[in-house]
């Protein structure tokens, strides 16, 4: 037998039954908030675990004092807080539009992302979809375990395996891309200027425009930012397979950096 009733009179209405000391101890926290565990211990003499008031929002409670109260810090736990605090305005779920409307309501900056902050929650155990209402949502055990410790354990969302395959799918699509693109280039600049000097091409001065220029007849689509590089290091090889100067051309106010393939008198 229980050892608890609780009697409901109204218009129309008398209503009394036995219940639980877990049912009376969440009826006082909606009746009197904080006060209740105190005042159910002092005139019971028991220590119940069930239920600890931080659970359940007081009536005339703000969404603001109830976040405070419930110690929620990140945005996971905020939603579950305030899970609650429409759990105890009657609400059996809720819905992201009801959550945005309750951070306005606490003055607190909504999410910029509230789906993806809403599954994570879901992610965390905190928070379930309603099956027959996927756009509806309802704090679980976890979640009010969470709650009634004042969130102390920070939840730890599980990673996605999914994101791993997206990131491993991107890099493929752009070590792909890259392929290609070397291919485009028939192997890269490199390879186009090593060609170019086992055929004694640098035996006179060239010019950017004239590597690219010829490039482009052989078939290799170039552009002056991808000879830099390639032509930096061959000046600077040890033994030197290029050599670089300045050269007047036809046309060019000023002279112009060409390179050429190394004289016998030039410094290793």
């Amino acid at each position: 037998m229980s050892d608890f009733s609780i009697q409901i009179e109204g218009p129309g209405l008398t209503l009394k039954r036995e219940v639980e000391e877990a049912v009376v101890l969440r009826i006082l926290g909606v009746l009197l908030g904080s006060k209740a565990q105190t005042m159910f211990t002092q005139t019971s003499g028991l220590q119940s675990p069930a239920a600890p008031p931080v659970v359940v929002a007081n009536l005339g409670e703000s969404p603001r004092e109830y976040l405070d109260r419930a110690g929620a810090k990140t945005n996971p736990e905020k939603i579950t807080a305030l899970g609650l605090y429409l759990r105890a305005q009657g609400a059996e779920s809720f819905t992201p539009r009801n959550l945005r409307d309750l951070f306005v309501s606490a003055g607190e900056a909504a999410p910029r992302n509230l789906p993806r902050d809403i599954k994570n929650t879901v992610r965390a155990g905190l928070l379930a979809a309603r099956p027959d209402q996927p756009d509806n949502y309802y704090v679980t055990n976890r979640g009010e375990a969470a709650a009634a410790g004042r969130f102390s354990e920070r939840a730890s969302v599980p990673p996605r395996s999914s994101r791993s395959r997206g990131t491993n799918t991107a890099n493929s699509e752009g070590n792909s891309a890259a392929v290609q693109r070397a291919a485009r280039n028939g192997g890269g600049a490199r390879s186009v200027l090593d060609e170019l000097l086992g055929e004694g091409y640098f035996g006179e001065p060239r010019t950017y425009h004239d590597i690219v220029h010829t490039a482009s007849e052989k078939g290799h689509q170039l552009r002056r930012t991808d000879l830099t590089q390639p032509l930096l290091s061959l000046v600077q090889a040890r033994p030197p397979r290029l050599r670089r100067q300045k050269v007047k051309i036809a046309g060019a106010q000023r002279p112009v950096w060409a390179y050429s393939a190394p004289q016998s008198g030039d410094p290793a």
